[in-house]
């Protein structure tokens, strides 16, 4: 490892809970002012690795370093460490009593290094909230809060786990704004997320896992054209295709799946000679197509092709 270009390693990290393992062998590394996202469904240990990464639980084997430091609490440089290193967990509760400037020099005291409060409330957008207590604000404005609070101690690397779950969708883009601004800033991001447009929207690199092992890894751009290629055709039809008829389509094109009532995908690599063979074989069996769509390849198609499952809908 280069300590120069790597802000964090992670080498065959592993970590059980009574007989259920969370994470089997995980390794990953976080380069300096990238965005790393580790992608997947809930419970599927992305929040077990971050709480592994920031040293609230200990690996049960493998490797953490951090600014090419062993990160074990048997090391000298621990506390050292940890002020370089913002964490925003899942399930932040604060204190809602307190106003937003109230909330940031509070956790400002807790460092020896920091930055000026009012330009960390700037940075996260609530100059014109920074009076008013944290129980007024709305659930957007209180995880902007949140998150001023771990970036105050101006550190090196910024944890993000899951920061926006439960948000309406122009709070969550305001996130993602403020994420792109530290990136600019020269912050590495680690980011957990089930979020498949705010992981290629943010992520330079993005692992995939699914039951606690990382399934796939690359630049979103690599990972489509690794594992999805192809072009996406949704046709609707006025009927429904039988058993028969659609394991037909599936022997020519085995990724196509049924997304709703009469509505089929269709991947291929070969658009034109796809459209080709969808149009002759609705013919042969007498269904009419009443509507063509295509798309490119996504995140969520190389998740899905690896998983064999969704994720949940983006937007609320």
């Amino acid at each position: 490892m280069n300590p120069t270009t790597v802000a964090l390693n992670a080498s065959s990290i592993s970590k059980s809970f009574a007989d259920v393992q969370a994470v089997k062998a995980v390794d990953l590394s976080l380069q300096w002012g990238k965005c790393f996202s580790l992608l997947g469904r809930n419970g599927a240990g992305k929040t077990t690795i971050c709480e592994m990464l920031v040293g609230v639980i200990a690996p049960d084997s493998g490797l953490i370093e951090i600014f090419g430091q062993p990160f074990d609490a048997r090391h000298t440089e621990r506390r050292k460490i940890l002020e370089d290193l913002g964490v925003l967990s899942q399930e932040t509760q604060l204190y809602k009593k307190f106003t937003v400037r109230e909330t940031v020099t509070l956790f400002a005291s807790f460092y020896r290094t920091r930055l000026d409060v009012s330009e960390v409330i700037s940075l996260v957008g609530l100059s014109d909230k920074q009076d008013k207590r944290l129980e007024n604000l709305s659930g957007g404005e209180r995880q902007r809060v949140y998150l001023g609070t771990a970036l105050v101690g101006d550190p090196k690397i910024v944890f993000l786990d899951e920061p926006t779950t439960g948000l309406d969708p122009m709070s969550r883009r305001n996130v993602w704004q403020i994420i792109d601004n530290l990136k600019r800033d020269g912050k590495s991001i680690f980011l957990t997320t089930h979020y498949m447009e705010e992981a290629a929207q943010l992520a330079d690199d993005v692992a995939i896992i699914e039951q606690g092992t990382i399934v796939a890894q690359g630049s979103p751009r690599q990972l489509i054209k690794r594992y999805c290629e192809e072009d996406i055709i949704t046709v609707s039809l006025n009927k429904v295709l039988d058993e028969v008829q659609f394991a037909t389509l599936q022997r020519t094109y085995p990724h196509s799946l049924a997304v709703d009532q009469r509505v089929y995908e269709v991947k291929a690599e070969q658009t034109f000679a796809a459209i080709k063979y969808l149009t002759t074989f609705c013919e042969q069996i007498d269904i009419e197509i009443q509507a063509m769509e295509f798309r490119k390849s996504t995140l969520e198609d190389v998740f899905f092709k690896l998983t064999g499952k969704k994720l949940p809908d983006e937007l609320l």
